[in-house]
Parts: C-alpha cells; structure tokens; sequence
C-alpha cells in the first residue's frame, strides 16, 4: 500500500524597493528605519511582518533585507509626519522631511492616493 504524504509549500512574498546610495546606508547604519511612499496596487498588500529587501540603485549587488514592523497612513504626507517619528526617517526635523517628499512625490500625486510609512527592523 502506498502512501501519500501532501505538502503546503508556503512562499513569503517579499517587496523590492531601489534606494539611491546616501539612502541605503542610512538603512544600513540604522539611521533610517521608516520608508514613506505612496499607496498602490503595490504597497496595498504590505502588511505587518512583511519582507523587504532593498536594494542599492547605485550597485545592485548590495541588497539588505528587513521586516515591516508598524505601518501607518493618511491622506497625505504632511498629516503623516505628525503620526510617526519623523527622526526615523534619517532626516531631522518636521519642516526639511516634508521638503524631501514634496521633491519625491509632487502634492498633487499626494493628493491622489493615501500615502504610507513603514517602519522596519532589518534582519540580519
């Protein structure tokens, strides 16, 4: 008599994000432990204990990998900042991290979709 033996193969599903070098060793220094983007189809599905791995756009051969830990959102970045801890996002005050989001996602883009934070815990 033969036997089967049926198994799940469960595969985590992991999200890639490029990050300009000045970016990648801030998360590499722990320095930065929070990325905010824009939420679409493919930031949707991130949920809490998701992977990421991110990788250097400057050398693609360096990647690190963490572990979504909190996620927050609003309807833009500027009620965002007021939700999370800004100096976890490298940079040091309220007023310069809305200029860097304003140079990365234009208000209008804001004003489309929900805007997201990750915060994540890197896995070594």
């Amino acid at each position: 008599m033969l036997s089967c033996i049926n198994s799940i193969l469960f595969i985590e599903k992991s999200y890639k994000f490029k990050l300009k070098d000045k970016f990648y060793d801030k998360v590499i220094n722990e320095e930065k432990t929070i990325l905010m983007l824009l939420k679409n189809r493919k930031t949707r599905a991130i949920n809490i204990g998701a992977k990421i791995i991110f990788i250097n756009d400057d050398n693609k051969k360096y990647k690190i990998q963490a572990e979504v830990i909190d996620i927050a959102q609003a309807k833009n970045f500027a009620s965002l900042v007021d939700k999370i801890d800004y100096k976890k996002t490298s940079v040091y005050s309220k007023a310069d991290l809305q200029a860097t989001l304003a140079d990365f996602f234009p208000l209008k883009k804001q004003n489309k979709q929900t805007v997201l934070s990750l915060e994540f815990k890197k896995i070594v």
